[in-house]
């Protein structure tokens, strides 16, 4: 029998690396330095639509990898 949502949510938490992961602060400078210019409530928007990211004891830590990724349009909605 296949895993609960439960079992596959602890799951992702495990993967889930906070050292690895950067601020939205940190994601904005990043975009804005590749010539994106985009609004803090639009990457915490992409963190809920695309997933690439968590709201950990109440901030939001962003995958650079996922960013990355969403940046060169390699990720599709989640």
């Amino acid at each position: 029998m296949a895993g609960s949502k439960a079992d596959v949510s602890k799951v992702e938490e495990a993967l889930f690396d906070l050292e690895a992961c950067i601020s939205v602060p940190e994601a904005e400078k990043i975009m804005l330095a590749q010539g994106v210019k985009v609004t803090r409530p639009s990457i915490i928007a992409w963190i809920h639509t695309y997933k690439i990211g968590k709201k950990v004891g109440g901030r939001y830590y962003i995958d650079p990898v996922k960013l990355s990724l969403l940046l060169r349009g390699k990720l599709k909605r989640a």
